[in-house]
């Protein structure tokens, strides 16, 4: 079904208003500035009244095969279908449906001559106030300009900002920048990871750090210096290269919408300072093309950067766009009021996010299926929100203000400017739903997650029967292992807070424990999967055995894992090993069945974004198990693990992948060996801090592997997994990287981290780390989850990040 909407006053009054009740009524929105770069076009729609329904209710189908419209009246023609829904952000208070929309215009008399015309010497030399209101004033520059008057008549239609792009912006940026070259001058015009793909005789550079700056008409990329000192010499980095935006052979592209990288396209342009010879092929050659690759860690800067580069570029927005609800299979067809070209900010207020979510809500308030849905427990605890989507990925709308702590009034719209590959995002309203806490059986029973537990153990070395005493904690079918200096024990109770503050002491002790955890698991040195798991045994003749001598024996019980080993714990007390027993069984069962789960919603998805699985394919279907996979869990550090599981890793380019446990928490990327016969896995290295990282997904991180490790015409073949899944995606499909600082930072405090100490150079070296998930869907979500977290950090210190794009001035003219 789809419900046709217009930001517009659609207000129908019983009678006609006067002059003066619609200007105060649409004074802000009818108001046109001096500026003389701004103009208000006033397009007037006449709506004849509603046709009642022949319809009855129980013939109305809103949710069949075939969608039925329903589109509110935009143009002076009846629409005959029964579900019309009429939605506007602007509402008036004598409303009457049985009256139609009218424009009215206040009586208007021309101006009648008088007396002869005065002769040409008299009229040359009037000035000042004399020329006001004629011909003259209308092109002398100095003439004031009288403010235009809303108040000359009452308008119901559509209104249409018309203003030119501003050329004055500036932004400054620390980038991951990748330089390519072709001697063609023809590029596709959209040149994205499926065009570089097919593009050949590229000539690639490095992946480098760039200061990326956008000022004065043009884009300029700055590096360090080879010689050392010479920065502080001259006042500025070295100008490496040149973008210029006036040029219309300048193209910008979303290149992958996965990692938000976006590409800029123009001729090679020579810049003042040609003193370096490395760059030298690509700064003098006349005729070819260079290609620009761009990578931000903060998701919504690279948002940001696109938005301003497709307008600048002439991006033109469309006349209206749609609004999909999947979990209804419903969607709304919005008109956008403004023309070819947006600068007003008072514009952006009309597709605030709150405003679109509640005009979606008064347009669904009519279906049955929208009632339902809204009045379910499952949105007890969760809020409507907006998301783009693209095939199988989704960018939530998350910050409505930048890093800079400013507001970012084209949050909503900037999903406009998203295309790749012929695809176009779609703007959809979905349930902000958390990380699931409960399984769907076959027969239809919920099996709700069991509580955690956690507690002081004593494990019994098989070998010499000593007892090594340890910290067992259990996080999202994960059983760590600390040890008792580095257990995080939660805190003693307190006393009863009092009513008034009851929600905030709630709220910071949820907080405090998701820190706790992650504490516990960056501290800990052994891991256990829960599905290796086969059986917890111990409580056989806990209860039969009245010899205080074997008592001890009593209190033990064992885990025997899928590889044949046991393991053997002894707790405190008979009652405190029961206990134990019984939550680990039930947490045992709970998680094989939430694995089996994912990986069916998972194939789900894969298979309505490859043709190749399961056809016939549809990249367009309803999807609404997406909402699972980018949980709000990530954005909202609900939970101590962000993101877990099994992938393969290896360090840099080089070297045998290996099998690990992979775990997002706060800040970090814990690694745990995966070793079939061990009991525990062991962690590996150090964490990965990403503070200062990168992530790179797909074509572009297959390309910074070796030549002899990727080959693009290497036959795929269909994979399964211990828990059922199945895959069979490409091998650059399943890849990416993670350009991360070798030194970890002492603190990640804001404290700690400010002072230039803590601001590396553009030159600094960097590590990297190649993963290969297991499938396509898989590597979205750990790219979306990882990207998400880097935003976080880069939001915490945003003083640390302010120093960053301020270090090197640019070059001045």
């Amino acid at each position: 079904m789809t419900a046709r909407s217009q930001l517009t006053p659609d207000a129908q009054d019983e009678e006609s208003h006067s002059v003066s009740h619609s200007s105060h009524d649409h004074s802000d929105l009818l108001r046109t500035d001096s500026v003389s770069s701004s103009t208000a076009l006033l397009v007037a729609s006449v709506t004849p009244s509603e046709e009642p329904s022949n319809l009855s209710q129980t013939d109305r189908r809103p949710f069949d095969n075939e969608r039925n419209s329903v589109r509110g009246a935009a143009n002076n023609t009846t629409d005959k279908n029964p579900r019309q829904i009429r939605s506007s952000f602007f509402k008036s208070k004598d409303r009457d449906k049985g009256k139609q929309k009218q424009v009215h215009y206040s009586d208007y008399q021309p101006a009648q001559p008088s007396g002869s015309p005065a002769p040409p010497s008299e009229v040359l030399s009037r000035s000042g106030d004399e020329i006001e209101g004629t011909s003259a004033g209308a092109t002398s520059g100095s003439a004031p300009q009288k403010e235009s008057r809303s108040d000359n008549f009452s308008l119901r239609g559509m209104i249409s900002y018309v203003e030119r792009v501003p050329i004055c912006l500036r932004f400054s940026d620390r980038m991951l920048v990748r330089v390519i070259h072709t001697k063609s001058p023809i590029v596709p015009v959209d040149f994205d990871e499926e065009q570089n793909r097919l593009t050949g005789k590229l000539e690639l550079e490095k992946w480098s750090e760039f200061m990326v700056i956008w000022q004065h008409g043009r884009v300029e990329l700055y590096e360090d210096f080879n010689i050392p000192g010479k920065e502080w010499v001259i006042g500025h980095k070295h100008l490496a290269y040149i973008i210029p935006l006036k040029s219309t052979k300048t193209r910008v592209s979303l290149y992958s919408f996965v990692d938000l990288t976006f590409c800029l396209t123009c001729p090679p342009t020579s810049i003042r300072d040609n003193g370096s010879k490395a760059r030298k092929l690509l700064q003098h050659p006349k005729e070819g093309t260079n290609i620009f690759i761009f990578k931000l860690k903060s998701r919504t800067r690279a948002l940001d950067w696109t938005w301003h580069l497709w307008r600048r570029l002439g991006g033109k927005l469309p006349a209206h766009f749609e609004i999909h609800c999947p979990n209804v299979d419903a969607s709304i067809e919005i008109d956008i009021p403004v023309a070819d070209v947006v600068n007003d900010d008072k514009t952006y207020i009309l597709f605030h996010r709150q405003n679109i979510i509640d005009l979606c809500q008064e347009s669904l308030s009519s279906f049955p299926e929208w009632k339902h849905l809204i009045g379910s427990k499952a949105m007890e605890e969760t809020s409507l929100e907006l998301a783009w989507r693209m095939g199988t990925e989704i960018d939530w709308v998350w910050h409505e203000e930048g890093i800079d702590g400013k507001p970012r009034e084209w949050a909503v719209v900037c999903g406009l400017a998203l295309k790749q590959s012929g695809k176009v995002a779609n703007l959809e309203l979905r349930p902000g739903e958390h990380f699931p806490g409960f399984v769907l059986l076959k027969n239809g029973r919920k099996l709700h997650e069991p509580a955690a537990v956690e507690g002081y153990l004593d494990r019994i070395k098989p070998n010499s029967q000593t007892k090594q005493q340890i910290y067992l904690v259990s996080h999202d079918g994960n059983l760590f292992v600390n040890t008792p200096a580095y257990a995080h024990p939660p805190s003693p109770p307190t006393v009863q807070p009092s009513r008034e503050n009851l929600l905030e002491t709630a709220a910071a002790l949820r907080s405090s424990e998701v820190n706790r955890g992650s504490l516990q698991i960056k501290d800990a040195h052994g891991v256990t999967d829960l599905r290796n798991i086969r059986a917890v045994r111990g409580d056989e003749g806990l209860s039969s055995y009245e010899d205080k001598a074997r008592r001890r024996m009593r209190r033990s019980f064992e885990i025997v894992l899928l590889s044949g080993l046991v393991i053997r714990f002894e707790a405190f007390s008979c009652q405190t090993c029961l206990e134990w027993i019984e939550r680990l069984r039930l947490l045992v069962i709970y998680w094989r069945i939430r694995h089996r789960t994912d990986a069916q919603d998972e194939m789900e998805i894969s298979y309505s974004g490859n043709e190749r699985l399961r056809p016939p394919a549809d990249p367009d279907s309803i999807l609404p198990t997406l909402g699972a996979v980018y949980n709000w869990c990530v954005l909202t550090d609900c939970r101590s693990i962000l993101k877990g599981g099994r992938i393969f890793t290896r360090k840099g380019l080089r070297g045998q992948y290996k099998l690990v446990q992979l775990l997002l928490i706060s800040g970090h990327l814990v690694q745990y060996h995966v070793t079939p016969k061990s009991s525990l896995h062991h962690r590996r290295t150090k964490d990965i801090n990403l503070l200062d990282a990168y992530v790179c997904s797909g074509y572009l991180a297959a390309m910074s592997l070796r030549r002899s490790e990727y080959n693009p015409g290497t036959t795929t073949f269909a994979r399964r997994y211990q828990d059922g899944l199945e895959a069979v995606d490409l091998n650059e499909d399943v890849i990416f990287v993670i350009w991360y600082r070798k030194k970890i930072l002492p603190s990640l405090s804001p404290e700690g981290l400010s002072g230039q100490t803590n601001i590396p150079s553009l030159s600094a070296k960097k590590k990297i780390a190649v993963f290969r998930a297991r499938s396509k869907v898989e590597r979205d979500a750990w790219c979306w989850a990882l990207n998400c977290e880097i935003e976080k950090l880069v939001r915490v210190h945003k003083d640390r990040e302010e120093q960053l794009r301020e270090t090197g001035g640019p070059m001045k003219d």
